[in-house]
């Protein structure tokens, strides 16, 4: 059996602002450790026979996130011909920001010199894994952390680095869309709409990396070859009556 724990806190703010704005965010910090998320059920989940040796950030574990939302039903129009109130009039526009830090993960040695049978011994770390902060995209691709830092365990050792030990690229997202709703004067159901949406995901189209290849032995060792959606565009139109 497992031990794991979670602890977290979490502060919300919401605000009803004056011509139909509202506003709401949210912060959470939380730390969730934990032996192996499979250690409930798989007793070869363990990287080392002693599971306290195994005890650390859970896989998923975020420590940061913030997430911010607003509405806006926009003001009628004080000007113009009837033409352009027909234009501008009863459009609302909405967001949504999210801001998190990254998921943790382990460096692992790649080779069983624990002769486990396991194959998940962890590497031992030589130096420091940090590298300069404000690197480019690129750069961070080729190397997320410095991968000299670390090097294969010992011959009839588990590794030195504790498990998940360093922390993945953070995420950031702004999705925005702008909705109106068209009457339309058709027959006697005054009711009948036609909704015009425009959604767009990842509005500012920035790069979220996931987690680095981390293991010693591999090719693609420090790299990261995969990362999120990029910016997403959709155009929908909703006929209601």
């Amino acid at each position: 059996m497992g031990i794991a724990n979670f602890e977290s806190l979490t502060v919300s703010m919401q605000k009803q602002a004056v011509h139909g704005l509202t506003f709401l965010a949210g912060y959470r910090w939380s730390k969730c450790m934990d032996e192996s998320e499979e250690a409930f059920f798989d007793a070869d989940a363990y990287s080392t026979p002693n599971p306290r040796s195994d005890y650390g950030p859970c896989s998923f574990n975020v420590t940061g996130q913030f997430k911010g939302s607003f509405v806006w039903d926009l003001p009628q129009v004080k000007f113009g011909p009837a033409v352009v109130h027909h234009i501008l009039d009863n459009w609302e526009v909405n967001g949504i920001l999210m801001l998190q830090d990254g998921q943790p993960f382990s460096v692992l040695s790649g080779v069983d010199n624990s002769t486990s049978g396991i194959g998940m011994d962890r590497a031992d770390q030589i130096g420091n894994p940090s590298l300069p902060k404000h690197r480019s995209h690129a750069q961070e691709a080729r190397e997320f952390f410095n991968t000299a830092a670390f090097r294969e365990n010992a011959p009839g050792t588990y590794g030195e680095t504790p498990r998940d030990y360093l922390s993945g690229p953070g995420y950031e997202d702004f999705d925005f869309s702008v909705v109106r709703a068209f009457r339309l004067p058709l027959g006697r159901k005054e009711s009948q709409t036609l909704q015009f949406r425009a959604e767009s995901f990842n509005l500012a189209n920035r790069v979220n990396f996931a987690n680095p290849t981390a293991t010693v032995s591999s090719k693609a060792y420090g790299t990261i070859s995969t990362a999120d959606t990029p910016r997403i565009l959709q155009f929908a139109l909703k006929y209601q009556f």
